[in-house]
């Protein structure tokens, strides 16, 4: 689900909002209203996703420190 938001977010420019709208209705079409909203949750995954990865880019995916100010940056 994240690949796909991650997909959708770059090619489409979706937000979170629009994403979680789409898995809703692709869990009940006839009734979307009726699923949980798990909006919030979604944008907390996503936040700690994306972090994951660029920790994982920059070089530093399994030192559970804190980064220095400037860690993740990519030097040219």
């Amino acid at each position: 689900v994240l690949d796909d938001f991650s997909m959708d977010n770059l090619v489409c420019k979706i937000s979170v909002m629009s994403f979680h709208t789409k898995l809703k209705r692709k869990t009940n079409m006839a009734f979307p209203s009726e699923v949980p909203d798990r909006y919030l949750a979604l944008l907390r995954v996503t936040q700690q996703w994306q972090n994951l990865h660029y920790r994982k880019w920059g070089g530093a995916p399994y030192d559970h420190g804190q980064l220095q100010l400037g860690g993740l940056a990519l030097f040219c």
